[in-house]
């Protein structure tokens, strides 16, 4: 059968458009007209707001302060939030925690007119006719928003750090850690001009010097404006720590502290076997993928030949552990090393070699600080861009897991170098230790529940693979026997999700099975042998770097960073011993979008199945529409569409950490609609759902569910639907993304970058007509197109 390449929409400008905007509908009572109830509401916010107002009054800095606003689980929605009538810029909104919890700046100026405004709100319910004549309740804006308030309280000392100052000064102390604190970004407003609030961080900073003169000040980051100081308390004792942590906790500018995470890399003892002989080597005049691989520093003399340049800022330190050399044997050799595994991509790979320290004291060496380490790491990933690399391998993770409800600062950080260079970082989720894996994941889903439910150690995936724009990477078997299953997570795998639901790992592949005497899979050390027991996360991150490295050369490096990432999800299937419904949970925490294949296949296509790319960037109030015609072979007698469809999304967020669990700002959807003709009248409707979307309604309420099960905010999303009868009565289907913005948030200047890849198949192999059908329809319809790997113009 012959092999088609994936297509890329050149004029998808045309499909861009400015609808008419709707007006928005009534203010909503989420006191349902229960007046009563709603008044002993308002008289307990007012309450609350007063005292808050008296707690101010005793704090020395009364020019600053926050409070938490949480909101009713069902006016968690943009529309409902309280952010018109209330908190407005009188009292504006400055961050958020939980999903549906905000922080709103206020002071002594402030509190009291905000009591004021709180009890303005009209106690007695009012009705008034609609279009139709019928009686509906008339809801002013300031009670809806009062009504769709829960709770006020004071943010205090209590919400900045998750572990007591006595843990944390013995964490600081004992272990050589800094401290990181993050502060509020207080905005202008009548009550607090720009003066008071350059003295409200002027104060912070020179009173913790003048009372704690030992302490080290690291300076502010030179690339990175996220609001963080770092704090060294490396000769102090443990009473002036906990003076200080004190002095943090009661300072209202300071938004959370932390002890930094600790830098790991897997460590593994390695067989050492005879040594290599027909090792891959690099030909004249020949092209390959091009990674920057982020470790310890290449030392094997085999795998140097394949380093187009390396990093020189940390020197070359003298050591044993061969963790890099296992890492660039697997980007330049796994198939030759592994040959039984047609999964892998063809060998060869160019390197950018960025050697990390080797272990935390040479790490502490070189970085006095880990902000101090993302500086270095922007600047060395700037150069490699440079050179002309764009993937980056970094097996690395720190010792902390992820937050359910902050987005760490590390991720934060490698998203802001990935924007700003144009990279795709590849992270592995983290190893458990060598005493806590887990058992073999078991044959049966009873099993497997039991097995989980026994497993009482911590195994979520660690910093920094919480990134949003990076490709976070976990491990799955590669064989199959009477203990082992075929791509089940492997014993030491970690899993997700990341803050507030977040997909991750995002993808999976092969790392060895969890076996420290024979791992069942090949690398290469420095000292080039091989290694039979080596298996990690750390191991498979690298498979999925190559993949991208592999479409990036094979594309000519034309796509942009979102289509390639969106390309390998597409890709990716759900392993088959997680297919069940009722491991729906289960296959999302451990192996995200699943298992992707390699890159030939990605981008060559059986003619049994038509693949295209809709790349595009929406601006303010725009919508993409893009209509095209399923297949003539994939309809039925009765008109009906049949086979498969797939539909996977990635865009560029915008991001603040500021704002707890709703940290991802913008939103962008897509849906596959067909045309649905019911009496002579036709209209679109959305009939492909989120691969999560199975669990979509079991929760009472709404908008919490998208979240949770539809990923509403995550940025890379996947749709898909099977009917072997088909569905529906038009072979009209039309694309249609939209966007959003949270309460509050401008829309980004430059517009919300995203990458549509769409393919529609038979996956019985029996129509073998569909690419032709699918492409000649298009042209049809005056789309313009072009094979991904070629520069010039399909011609059908």
């Amino acid at each position: 059968m012959n092999k088609k390449n994936i297509l890329k929409i050149k004029n998808s400008k045309k499909y861009i458009y400015s609808p008419e905007v709707i007006p928005g509908g009534d203010n909503k009572d989420f006191f349902h007209g229960d007046d009563s109830a709603f008044a002993r509401h308002k008289a307990e916010l007012i309450f609350k707001t007063s005292l808050i107002s008296q707690q101010l009054q005793q704090r020395k800095n009364k020019k600053f302060a926050t409070i938490k606003v949480s909101l009713k689980e069902d006016a968690i929605a943009k529309s409902h939030r309280p952010t018109s009538a209330i908190f407005n810029y009188k009292y504006p909104v400055i961050g958020g925690g939980d999903i549906g919890e905000i922080y709103v700046q206020v002071n002594e100026k402030s509190l009291p007119s905000l009591a004021e405004r709180l009890s303005q709100a009209k106690v007695q319910s009012e009705i008034k006719f609609n279009k139709n004549g019928e009686i509906v309740p008339k809801v002013g804006k300031l009670r809806s928003e009062v009504s769709a308030i829960q709770d006020i309280e004071l943010y205090t000392g209590n919400d900045k750090c998750s572990i007591s100052d006595v843990e944390l000064a013995q964490e600081l102390l004992e272990k050589k850690r800094e401290i990181i604190v993050e502060l509020f970004t207080a905005r202008k407003n009548e009550t607090l001009s720009d003066d008071e609030i350059s003295s409200i961080y002027k104060s912070f900073v020179n009173d913790l010097k003048l009372q704690f003169p030992t302490i080290e000040f690291v300076a502010e980051s030179r690339f990175f404006s996220d609001n963080i100081i770092t704090l060294f308390p490396k000769e102090n004792s443990n009473t002036e720590v906990v003076a200080l942590l004190k002095e943090l906790k009661n300072n209202p500018i300071v938004r959370k502290y932390y002890p930094s995470p600790i830098l790991t890399i897997a460590k593994k003892d390695v067989d050492a076997e005879n040594k290599l002989s027909t090792f891959p080597r690099k030909e004249a005049n020949q092209s390959y993928p091009k990674v920057i691989l982020i470790d310890k520093g290449i030392r094997s003399s085999i795998l140097s030949t394949w380093v187009n340049d390396k990093s020189d800022a940390l020197g070359s330190d003298n050591i044993e552990d061969y963790h890099a050399d296992e890492m660039a044997s697997i980007l330049i050799g796994s198939k030759h090393l592994n040959s039984n595994y047609n999964y892998l991509e063809d060998d060869g790979c160019e390197i950018y070699d960025i050697w990390l320290p080797a272990d935390k004291y040479s790490f502490d060496d070189h970085f006095e600080t880990l902000p101090e380490f993302t500086d270095w790491l922007y600047l060395e990933v700037q150069a490699a861009r440079e050179s002309g690399f764009r993937i980056i391998s970094m097996s690395v993770n720190f010792q902390q897991i992820v937050s359910d409800s902050e987005y760490s600062f590390l991720a934060a950080r490698i998203d802001e170098i990935s924007n700003r260079f144009n990279v795709i970082f590849v992270i592995s989720v983290g190893n458990l230790d060598d005493k806590k894996y887990r058992s073999e994941w078991p044959k049966t889903e009873d099993q497997v529940f039991r097995m989980l439910a026994r497993f009482q150690q911590q195994d979520k995936v660690l910093q920094p693979a919480d990134s949003v724009t990076s490709l976070s990477v976990g491990a799955v078997n590669h064989i199959e026997n009477e203990l082992i299953t075929f791509q089940a997570p492997a014993r030491y795998t970690r899993r997700g999700p990341a803050t507030a639901y977040g997909i991750k790992p995002d993808l999976v592949h092969i790392g060895g099975i969890g076996d420290p005497k024979n791992s069942c899979f090949v690398t290469l050390d420095g000292k080039n042998n091989l290694c039979l027991n080596s298996h990690g996360t750390s191991l498979a991150a690298p498979h999925i770097a190559k993949s991208l490295a592999a479409i990036d050369l094979k594309s000519n490096e034309n796509l942009n960073t979102n289509t390639l990432k969106a390309l390998l999800i597409h890709s990716a299937k759900i392993p088959d011993c997680l297919s069940s419904k009722n491991l729906g949970k289960e296959a999302k925490d451990f192996v995200g979008f699943g298992f992707p294949t390699y890159s030939s296949e990605i981008i060559n296509r059986d003619e049994t199945s038509f693949t295209f790319i809709f790349e595009e960037i929406l601006n303010k109030g725009q919508i993409a529409e893009f209509n095209f015609t399923w297949p003539n072979s994939l309809i039925t007698a009765a008109g009906k569409c049949k086979g498969k469809v797939k539909m996977s999304l990635v865009y560029s967020p915008t991001i603040d950490r500021q704002y707890g669990q709703e940290y991802i700002r913008v939103n962008i959807d897509a849906s596959l609609q067909q045309e649905q003709i019911k009496n002579s009248e036709s209209k679109f409707g959305k009939v492909v759902n989120s691969i999560w979307d199975n669990r979509l309604g079991s929760e009472l309420n709404y908008e919490k569910s998208l979240i949770d099960h539809g990923f509403k905010w995550w940025p890379s999303k996947v749709y898909e639907r099977y009917s072997k009868n088909g569905f529906g009565n038009s072979s009209n289907w039309r694309l249609r993304v939209t966007s959003q913005v949270r309460d509050g948030v401008a829309y980004p200047l430059e517009g919300i970058p995203f990458s549509v890849i769409i393919t529609i198949e038979d996956p019985t192999k029996k129509a073998t007509n569909i690419y032709n059908e699918m492409s000649q329809s298009l042209i049809a319809l005056g789309v313009v197109f072009q094979d991904i790997t070629v520069r010039d113009e399909v011609r059908v």
